[in-house]
């Protein structure tokens, strides 16, 4: 009894300590105190990432319309917030997107916003690519991977797109 006591005496004193130094930290107002696209290079000024957020997101009721009205190959990523894969294939797809420019539109669907369109292509796993030409589905691109291996499988459906 006696120790119960103790503990819950020290557990106390812990959390009012922690509280008193979360007091003394500034508001964060956005949430997060550094924005994840910044860091501060060593003269302390802040610089921007090489590719920031270049890929567009799309909705279940915009799909269709963007997907037929697009006049090169459309890659859309399937993903999920928290997926480690989908984050570093976004960040690939960036690197890719700022290669090819406008010969090739990249969007990015949230799957637990947008269920109508992964469902009616039978997504079973993340992150996903799925390639249109000429707003029609033609093919998932596998080896999830390196910017290399992504282009090699988009290369001939680039080709007749120039």
């Amino acid at each position: 009894m006696l120790a119960s006591r103790i503990i819950g005496v020290k557990l106390h004193a812990q959390r009012t300590w922690l509280f008193k130094i979360l007091k003394l930290l500034p508001p964060l107002r956005s949430g997060l105190p550094f924005l994840p696209m910044q860091s501060k290079g060593l003269s302390g000024q802040v610089r921007k990432s090489r590719w920031p957020n270049m890929i567009k997101k799309i909705i279940d009721q915009k799909f269709d319309g963007m997907i037929e009205k697009a006049s090169v190959p459309v890659l859309v990523e399937f993903w999920q917030p928290g997926c480690g894969h989908c984050l570093a294939l976004t960040q690939e797809l960036e690197r890719i997107q700022d290669e090819l420019g406008k010969r090739l539109l990249i969007l990015k669907m949230n799957v637990q916003e947008n269920f109508l369109i992964p469902g009616e292509l039978e997504i079973q796993s993340l992150p996903a690519l799925a390639l249109y030409v000429n707003g029609q589905f033609e093919q998932f691109i596998g080896g999830i991977g390196k910017k290399d291996q992504i282009l090699e499988q988009l290369l001939p459906w680039l080709e007749g797109s120039n």
